[in-house]
């Protein structure tokens, strides 16, 4: 960690390249900067990152984590909305091979844009609160996935995410079904400045290899578990009885087909029991 007088000198060196550059850390994009450079460690060692490693920074701000991507050898496109910033980042890794950073926003591009059809790519960013799902979504939906994201996410969020049956939301199943995930560390919200609402936490997304053929089961397991978190203080036969507009008995037999407790609620359930519901919902359309 920072000792409290060198995050003062951190800031005060921000602060002073926000003027230069005429940035006005704005709340409505998430603009914090991480004055504290020990979670910068944090997210480039859980990456594991190697010089064989291609990574994709989301925000890089003043180029604080970009600069501890470029010490593994990794090479690093990073992706940039503030044309104002971009001009710093070009300047200060003028001399790095390994180093491009794109202008424009995120979820807005493809992995034609971003050079990456075909490679073996990685996430490690510190992530706009505000589009945090999105961002999540868009990749680990994509043609080609990344192989990890190591990201940093409010805490309230991350916890979310991570959360085991008991807890479960439709946010995390959304990421839980695509891949392995965990909290590596909590971020307190004075790491940052301007000073946030909220703590943070750095998680890391381990990407499953995805079957290509089974976007059936996948679209079903979704719009089913899309009808059951919608009333999800409700039993799920009830839930399902009404989004499948069935009879609770129907209902109450495709639960107890597939071993579930049809008075279960849905934040219970775990990534493989809506697999089970969607694969026999399917069966069971067909017949």
């Amino acid at each position: 960690m920072l000792c409290h007088d060198d995050s003062i000198m951190y800031r005060d060196e921000i602060q002073k390249l926000c003027a230069e550059y005429g940035i006005v850390p704005s709340k409505s994009k998430g603009q914090n900067f991480l004055l504290d450079e020990s979670y910068c460690d944090i997210m480039v060692q859980s990456a594991e990152l190697t010089s064989d490693d291609v990574v994709i920074e989301v925000g890089p701000g003043f180029g604080v984590l970009t600069e501890k991507l470029l010490q593994t050898g990794a090479r690093v496109i990073a992706v940039e909305l503030e044309k104002k910033v971009i001009g710093y980042l070009e300047h200060r890794f003028k001399g790095s091979a390994h180093f491009k950073v794109i202008e424009g926003d995120i979820l807005h591009m493809t992995n034609d844009t971003l050079h990456m059809t075909h490679a073996n790519y990685k996430i490690v960013a510190n992530v706009p609160y505000a589009i945090t799902s999105p961002i999540l979504k868009a990749f680990l939906t994509a043609e080609h996935t990344p192989s990890q994201m190591v990201v940093m996410v409010q805490k309230e969020v991350a916890e979310r995410i991570c959360a085991q049956p008991g807890k479960m939301s439709l946010l995390a199943l959304s990421v839980q079904y695509y891949a392995d995930v965990r909290i590596v560390a909590h971020v307190p919200r004075t790491a940052f400045w301007p000073v946030p609402e909220v703590d943070s936490a750095i998680i890391v997304i381990d990407v499953k290899t995805q079957d290509k053929e089974n976007q059936r089961t996948e679209e079903r397991i979704f719009q089913v578990a899309r009808m059951a978190f919608a009333g999800k203080r409700k039993q799920l036969k009830n839930s399902l009885a009404n989004g499948l507009h069935c009879t609770i008995a129907e209902a109450v037999a495709l639960l107890e087909s597939v071993g579930i407790d049809p008075s279960i609620r849905p934040q219970e359930l775990g990534v493989g029991e809506w697999v089970r519901i969607a694969e026999e919902q399917e069966v069971r359309c067909k017949k």
